[in-house]
């Protein structure tokens, strides 16, 4: 189905990468704390912590190198994510750094120069204040004077991406700087046609209202089937404490229209793995197309729960015994036949 737009007919789309593109936000989300207690913070038990959290995370990348990107979007200026990376690596934390990383809410994206061991093993940041994205620095330019940027500037242009090859894009975020970048009906009006919009004419202004989006797509089956398969997920980091401070987009997280899914700090990582089981189910053409690797790490052999494979041997079992069970009372039966008939005079 094409769902680039909504469509009378449904023609096939093309489907080649599968891969999973992860925009994440820094602090209390990819960082599972704040920057000032991670910076301040002395207590040998929190830093053993942290490197336990980071080398897990640091695994997973390495493991789904093939099938999924990982950028920092970031609110923070440069200098100061390159004066947190320092300290990191100061207390021996080696935090996995990102693909890309952008800076100032979107504004800014810095591409990599170097590699990780280099900054770990002698002090180069991989990345420098002015190797950025020419051409997306020149679009941010020309956009500046009519709206407000935002970090969905950029997944928004990766959405419309993975419409193209199959891909799936995730955002994670924890704060009210990342509502627009993790409200799904902000990116579904690209997906209408003309007549959709001459229907739905304030459609931007629904969309900013979630139970009303919501009501909408109750009530109109193509409208659903369009957002349902639009090759986004978002994830919440909740706080320890309880705390959702993107409580208004909670009815995209249950139901037939989730879009959502919530996880506690230090879980970001199952955050993603929840995030691409749930849009496999949404959308089935992107889970035959995921990576071995990727399949792999986030257990869809086992089913969703990581129980099938371990419910599908029991029943093995249980079938094997059944057939020999079968099998030894119909040579049971055979043999008293046989004595039976052995004994009846002729």
């Amino acid at each position: 189905m094409k769902i680039n737009k909504i469509q009378t007919t449904s023609p096939n789309i093309s489907f080649q990468a599968g891969k999973v593109h992860v925009f994440s936000d820094f602090d209390r989300t990819f960082l599972p704390t704040s920057q000032r207690r991670f910076k301040e913070c002395q207590d040998k038990a929190y830093i053993k912590k942290m490197k336990a959290y980071f080398k897990n995370f640091e695994s997973f990348f390495k493991n789904t190198r093939t099938g999924l990107t990982f950028t920092i979007t970031t609110g923070r200026k440069f200098e100061e994510f390159l004066q947190f990376a320092e300290i990191a690596r100061e207390k021996k934390v080696r935090i996995p750094l990102p693909d890309t990383l952008i800076v100032k809410n979107g504004t800014h994206e810095h591409l990599r120069t170097g590699s990780d061991k280099t900054f770990y093993r002698g002090g180069e940041f991989p990345f420098k204040p002015d190797v950025k994205n020419n051409a997306k620095e020149q679009k941010i330019k020309n956009m500046a004077a009519q709206t407000n940027i935002t970090k969905q500037i950029d997944t928004k242009d990766a959405v419309e991406e993975a419409i193209k090859n199959n891909d799936l894009v995730i955002a994670a975020g924890d704060h009210y700087n990342d509502v627009e970048m993790l409200n799904p009906g902000l990116y579904l009006k690209d997906f209408l046609n003309q007549e959709m919009l001459n229907k739905y004419k304030d459609f931007s202004k629904i969309t900013q209202n979630p139970e009303e989006l919501i009501k909408l797509l109750d009530s109109d089956s193509k409208l659903a089937d369009t957002f349902k398969k639009m090759p986004f997920i978002g994830i919440i980091m909740k706080h320890k404490n309880g705390e959702n401070r993107l409580d208004r987009l909670e009815p995209f997280t249950r139901g037939p229209h989730q879009k959502l899914v919530v996880v506690e700090q230090e879980k970001l990582k199952e955050g993603i793995k929840n995030a691409i089981k749930l849009y496999n189910k949404q959308n089935p053409e992107f889970e035959k197309e995921l990576s071995k690797d990727l399949r792999k790490q986030i257990d869809l052999s086992g089913g969703d729960d990581g129980n099938n494979s371990k419910k599908s041997d029991l029943w093995k079992y249980i079938l094997a015994g059944a057939g020999i069970i079968l099998v030894g009372s119909g040579i049971y039966v055979y043999a008293n036949n046989r004595k039976k008939q052995n004994k009846t005079p002729n």
